[in-house]
């Protein structure tokens, strides 16, 4: 406890604070998830700037793997701490950048992209985009949890340009609904699963 303490007070004065609290740890959000994921077998996931590790805590009973990344080594911390604490097998959380992923294509059956919208822009935000559909199976779902404005259209014209489609979207309530979830795959994945056509 005393370490988890230092460790949000470390987070706390580096701006981090956001990653701690908020819709990331609450029940409906676990169920959320689950419903936008129930058509996928969760699998191994991969959970791109995962901070103290809540979601990760959420998916991990219907995963075979979770594998977190965090920049920063406050919040890798506590989230080591929080899931050890929980007794939670099958995870673990590695240093890494959102654009700099170091795992192998096809590596994941959900990648989830945290926060990582607001926090780059221009070639960064592409390059993030890019690796996380690098690193997902092709008929992978791609999930991002993030605070953008609901009249934003960038997001879908670059998942477009990475050949994605957005397939359902869900924003989250609060007194100023400004952060949403996004479920996207790849087309030609949805086509091959159902036997629909082009």
């Amino acid at each position: 406890r005393q370490r988890e303490r230092e460790v949000l007070r470390r987070a706390l004065r580096t701006g981090r604070a956001s990653s701690l609290h908020g819709m990331a740890g609450d029940r409906a959000l676990a169920d959320l998830l689950r419903t936008m994921l129930a058509d996928c077998p969760l699998g191994e996931i991969l959970h791109v700037g995962c901070g103290s590790g809540q979601v990760l805590g959420l998916l991990l009973a219907d995963a075979c793997l979770a594998v977190g990344t965090e920049p920063s080594g406050h919040l890798r911390q506590l989230a080591r701490l929080r899931l050890r604490q929980a007794g939670l097998p099958r995870w673990t959380v590695r240093e890494a950048k959102p654009h700099q992923l170091p795992f192998d294509a096809d590596a994941f059956d959900v990648v989830i992209l945290e926060d990582a919208l607001g926090k780059a822009s221009g070639n960064t935000l592409e390059s993030s985009l890019a690796e996380a559909a690098r690193v997902l199976r092709p008929a992978g779902r791609l999930l991002l949890l993030d605070r953008i404005l609901p009249t934003d259209s960038i997001l879908a014209a670059r998942l477009a340009a990475l050949n994605f489609a957005v397939t359902r979207r869900q924003w989250l309530p609060g007194r100023a609904p400004d952060r949403a979830l996004f479920l996207a795959s790849r087309p030609t994945a949805t086509h091959a699963r159902t036997g629909t056509d082009d």
